[in-house]
């Protein structure tokens, strides 16, 4: 019994050096990846979306976003990144957990331009769909951007017309080769 309780330990653990990495690994392109006092660099809304000082994946300090049922039912927030190179693979992610609501589903959305500023044209998408629990969990994918991309916008948007929820969001990512790799098994002898 004790070696497992090591085990998962040690599983916790790297999955929280991850995402630390990420979110500060010097080609992570996402400004104020960690939400660490402030919410600069982001725009947000609609919902009520606030810096949460004490509560993150893998330091203090995190985002939540909370709305209210059928008269508010969407929470989002995103951030214009630029320096992006055309017909590049981008590992993209986002920590989150659910603090309440019932089936609130969230998206993580990454809008391709050919404008350096996140103008247009738009150049297509990538998205992937966020896991929610009690306790924190990544969720990321990869693309290869369009040849003639040099911005994303990096969009979470939440939506549960049925009840209110309030969310948490932590250590975002959009990087050139910014891909975690999963933990399978570990054993300690």
């Amino acid at each position: 019994m004790r070696p497992l309780a090591l085990t998962l330990t040690l599983t916790a653990a790297l999955a929280g050096a991850w995402r630390a990495l990420a979110c500060n690994h010097p080609d992570n392109a996402v400004a104020n990846c960690g939400f660490t006092g402030s919410l600069g660099g982001w725009s947000t809304g609609p919902g009520t979306i606030t810096p949460e000082p004490s509560d993150g994946s893998s330091q203090p300090g995190s985002l939540q976003a909370a709305a209210g049922g059928a008269a508010s039912p969407f929470a989002a927030f995103e951030q214009c990144v630029t320096g992006v190179v055309g017909g590049t693979s981008y590992g993209f992610g986002i920590d989150a957990r659910r603090v309440s609501g019932g089936s609130v589903s969230c998206t993580l959305l990454v809008d391709q331009y050919s404008g350096a500023n996140c103008t247009p044209p738009a150049l297509g998408a990538a998205s992937v769909g966020i896991s929610l629990a009690s306790g924190w969990t990544q969720s990321n994918s990869t693309h290869v951007t369009n040849a003639s991309t040099h911005s994303v916008i990096f969009t979470v948007s939440c939506l549960d017309a049925a009840q209110a929820f309030t969310l948490r969001f932590d250590d975002a990512f959009y990087g050139p080769g910014l891909v975690p790799v999963e933990l399978q098994s570990l054993s300690i002898e």
